[in-house]
C-alpha cells in the first residue's frame, strides 16, 4: 500500500524546488500549507494509478481496506495521512476496529487508535478507557489517553467511575482517584478523597488531589490529619502544608524532623555551604503556592 504521507512530503519538496523564490524560508511554506494540501488531495498521481489521494482513499474504503491500510502503515513505522484518518472516522466500523487496535502490542497502533477512539465519544470508547484505567498493567500510552478521556467532563460516567474505584486498590485505585479529582463539586468525590487520605497509604498523593479538587473545606481536614498523625514523615508533612497553602489556608503546625532521613539529606548541606538541589525544589513549590487559582481553569495565574 502507498504511504500517502511520503507522497505529500515529495509534493512539498517539488513545490519548494519549482518555486524557489516563493518559498525562501519555512514560514513561507507553512503559510501556504492548507492550500498546498488541498491541491495535493485532488491532484492525480502516477504512483496511485492515476487517482488523486482523495480518490485512492475512497477506493480503499470501498474495498474495506482502510483499517488494513492504517495497520500496515503504522506497523512499518510510517504515519497515517489525515485524509485516511478522516475517512476512517466516518466508517461505522471505527468503534469496533479501534478498540481492537488499542489492545494490540504495537505502540504506534495503540496510540493512534486511542487518540482517535476518544473522538468517537462512543460506549465502546467508554468501555476501553474504563478498562485501561482499572488495570495498572495496561499499556502506558493507552492509560494516558484513558486519563485524558475520563477526566474531561464525562459526567455520564461519574457513577460508574465511583463504583469502579471501590473495587480497586493499589496503583489502579490511585490512578482512578486522580481522574475523579477532576470532577469538582461532587461531594461523593470529595469524601472519597478524604477517605483515601486517612488511609495514609499515599499521603502526598491525596494531599495533592484534595488541593486539586479545590474545596476550601479540605483545609481543616488536612490540618486535622497532620495533628492526628504525629508519625507522618517529612515529605508527607511538606505535602500537607503545600496543599493547605494552595487552598488559601495558613499552616502553623511545627514538627521536629531532625531524625528524618529526607530532612537530614535536604539540610545537611547547610553545614557545608553547598547548594542542595532539593532546596530549589522546595522554593519552586513554595512559589507555586503564592499564586491564586484562576476561577475558569485548573492552572494558576498571577
Amino acid at each position: 500500500m502507498i504511504n500517502l504521507e511520503k507522497l505529500f512530503e515529495n509534493f512539498l519538496s517539488a513545490a519548494v524546488k519549482n518555486f524557489p523564490g516563493k518559498y525562501k524560508i519555512p514560514a513561507d511554506l507553512e503559510e501556504d500549507m492548507p492550500k498546498l494540501y488541498e491541491k495535493w488531495l485532488n491532484t492525480p498521481a502516477k504512483s496511485l494509478g492515476g487517482l488523486s489521494p482523495t480518490g485512492y482513499v475512497d477506493e480503499l474504503d470501498k474495498k474495506g481496506l482502510v483499517f488494513d491500510y492504517i495497520t500496515e502503515i503504522l506497523s512499518s513505522g510510517g504515519e497515517v495521512s489525515d485524509v485516511v484518518t478522516e475517512k476512517m472516522l466516518q466508517n461505522p466500523d471505527a468503534v469496533f476496529e479501534l478498540p481492537s487496535m488499542c489492545r494490540s502490542g504495537n505502540e504506534a497502533l495503540v496510540s493512534y487508535a486511542a487518540e482517535n477512539l476518544q473522538k468517537t465519544e462512543s460506549k465502546e470508547a467508554d468501555e476501553v478507557f474504563l478498562e485501561a484505567a482499572a488495570n495498572a498493567e495496561a499499556n502506558p500510552a493507552l492509560r494516558r489517553y484513558a486519563y485524558e478521556y475520563l477526566s474531561s467532563g464525562k459526567e455520564r460516567l461519574l457513577d460508574e467511575l465511583l463504583e469502579l474505584s471501590e473495587t480497586l486498590d493499589g496503583d489502579a485505585k490511585d490512578f482512578l482517584m486522580e481522574i475523579l479529582a477532576c470532577y469538582k463539586g461532587d461531594k461523593r468525590v470529595y469524601y472519597a478523597l478524604v477517605t483515601m487520605l486517612y488511609r495514609a497509604e499515599n499521603v502526598p498523593l491525596y494531599a495533592d488531589l484534595l488541593a486539586k479538587y479545590d474545596d476550601p473545606a479540605a483545609i481543616d481536614v488536612l490540618k486535622s490529619f497532620a495533628d492526628e498523625n504525629p508519625e507522618i514523615n517529612y515529605q508527607e508533612f511538606l505535602e500537607l502544608r503545600y496543599a493547605v497553602e494552595r487552598l488559601g489556608g495558613e499552616w502553623t503546625a511545627e514538627k521536629d524532623f531532625s531524625e528524618d532521613p529526607l530532612y537530614k539529606f535536604q539540610h545537611e548541606d547547610e553545614k557545608t555551604g553547598r547548594e542542595n538541589p532539593l532546596d530549589e525544589l522546595e522554593k519552586a513549590v513554595k512559589a507555586e503556592t503564592a499564586y491564586k487559582r484562576d476561577d475558569d481553569s485548573d492552572g494558576y495565574v498571577s
